[in-house]
């Protein structure tokens, strides 16, 4: 019955929670305990019939969401190379353009560091030729125009995912980029939920990562997805 309900599932959305298992197996009218239900989503697991999509979560997707690196690794290396031990996560629209529907014309690259660290860094970068603008906010954030090694200067959130490569993971970066496309005006919020459910309709998301700390930065699965994902991963969020 357990594989019945996960095709079912799967025939309608491209990921599931345990607990959305457990309540379609109680609904088919089945007994079944909830040790015995993780035992054999972990043979699924196994056996590649499913995957792990993070903290409760799996995902019929087989490939994992990829953000390309070369748009940020020139600021990565910079950044890692001054300041080896500082905790930091880079990221860039042009990250995203693979699944937009209309490109992103002048990328964006969002540095995100430690907040004892931001004026250090933004100087490093402006004397190695960077166009650096710190934490603008309202009217700065209005007045701020992207243009060729421009980098926005953002402080890195305590709770946002390790990047020990000093690249955002996919799940940060959807999180920011969210948040950045009403403060800097990059996208409309339709055309980033679009991107996104794109994104995660077609690319495996580590689902608990991204609930997680799209929460801590007080976001819902309704600000970054389209109806029915929004929906699945609405009902599930704090399981």
């Amino acid at each position: 019955m357990l594989r019945k309900v996960l095709e079912e599932h799967r025939a309608r959305f491209p990921y599931v929670s345990v607990p959305a298992v457990r309540a379609a197996l109680v609904n088919a009218g089945a007994t079944v305990q909830p040790a015995t239900v993780n035992r054999y989503l972990v043979e699924f697991l196994r056996a590649g019939l499913i995957h792990d999509a993070g903290r409760g979560w799996y995902s019929f997707l087989k490939d994992a969401i990829h953000l390309d690196h070369e748009p940020v690794a020139e600021l990565v290396a910079e950044v890692r190379k001054a300041f080896p031990l500082l905790r930091f996560a880079a990221w860039s629209t042009a990250q995203v353009n693979p699944w937009m529907h209309h490109l992103i014309g002048q990328p964006v690259a969002i540095l995100d560091v430690e907040k004892d660290a931001l004026d250090g860094v933004a100087d490093r970068l402006e004397a190695a030729n960077w166009k650096p603008a710190v934490n603008p906010r309202g009217a700065s954030a209005r007045r701020f125009a992207p243009s060729p090694r421009s980098v926005v200067v953002r402080p890195l959130h305590s709770a946002a995912p390790e990047s020990p490569d000093g690249f955002a993971s996919p799940e940060q970066a959807l999180v920011e980029l969210r948040l950045e496309s009403g403060e800097l005006a990059l996208m409309a919020l339709g055309e980033f939920q679009t991107m996104a459910t794109w994104l995660a309709t077609e690319r495996r998301l580590t689902v608990g990562t991204l609930l997680r700390y799209a929460d801590k930065r007080r976001l819902t699965a309704g600000d970054l997805f389209w109806n029915q994902l929004a929906a699945l991963f609405e009902d599930f969020a704090t399981d």
